[in-house]
């Protein structure tokens, strides 16, 4: 993907979603270093992050990938076009309402597809024009249906 999309200038920014003493995302980024070596710019964000400043740090995306479901929140509502990855059923639920939500459904992948990664990336990348636009009409049509069911509910 880096090299026949990007032309060698992809950047990958790992924001950790979860960095307590029971789970650290920060050591999978290690792991995703590894990969990196050599083959593209890589940083960890390692700084320790408030919820804005993680939503931040992800709406300045130009795509994201992501596996945690607030991540993958703040990414469509901030209209950066995004990959679900997913693990197990569970998971692939949750992603599903989300993405479902805002038409994105081709836009998740399995963990047990990893090979359909760069293929996605690659259409992402080309219609990620198109797909800013549509996740921002989407997010305001979202935000209206909540409006409403909000007013049903208060104004009995």
């Amino acid at each position: 993907f880096n090299e026949k999309s990007c032309g060698g200038r992809l950047k990958v920014v790992f924001v950790p979603m979860e960095t307590s003493v029971y789970c650290d995302d920060r050591q999978e980024a290690h792991k995703l270093s590894r990969l990196a070596a050599g083959r593209f710019d890589y940083a960890v964000m390692t700084e320790e992050l408030s919820v804005e400043e993680r939503c931040s740090a992800i709406a300045r995306c130009g795509l994201f990938v992501g596996m945690r479901f607030h991540s993958l929140v703040f990414a469509l509502s901030s209209a950066v076009p995004s990959i679900a990855m997913y693990h197990g059923e569970y998971y692939e639920r949750k992603v599903t309402g989300l993405f479902e939500a805002y038409d994105m459904l081709r836009y998740r992948l399995s963990m047990d597809d990893m090979e359909g990664l760069g293929p996605l990336l690659s259409a992402l990348y080309k219609e990620r024009a198109g797909i800013k636009t549509e996740l921002r009409r989407k997010h305001s049509d979202i935000l209206r249906l909540q409006d409403k069911v909000y007013s049903s509910l208060f104004s009995l």
